[in-house]
């Protein structure tokens, strides 16, 4: 029982590192706006999918960051998760998260 879970354990860090790091980056990297920070990005290699936590200005230009991520290479299936402002902080951002489905490039 215990080879098995540590198997399956390596078999999860095996597919974190196989996932196709250059082409997630560059794909957030050609979305990025001046007015969102983001704050967090978390793949899960099993599904396929990655979550991103950001911080935007306003609502439309969260709208807009969305419809970038939607737009860029490797990406699909983009839906907004959550979204909240965040009165603890003076300026009052938008924190949101996001998911995305990717794959990797042919």
């Amino acid at each position: 029982e215990k080879l098995d879970e540590q198997m399956k354990e390596a078999q999860s860090v095996l597919r974190q590192l196989a996932l196709p790091w250059a082409q997630l980056v560059e794909s957030l990297e050609s979305a990025a706006m001046p007015d969102v920070a983001v704050l967090q990005v978390q793949p899960d290699a099993a599904s396929r999918i990655l979550r991103v936590t950001a911080e935007a200005k306003a609502e439309d230009t969260m709208f807009r960051y969305l419809r970038r991520v939607a737009a860029a290479e490797g990406f699909s299936d983009v839906h907004l998760v959550s979204h909240q402002v965040r009165e603890d902080d003076p300026r009052r951002p938008l924190q949101f998260s996001l998911q995305v489905s990717f794959r990797s490039a042919p």
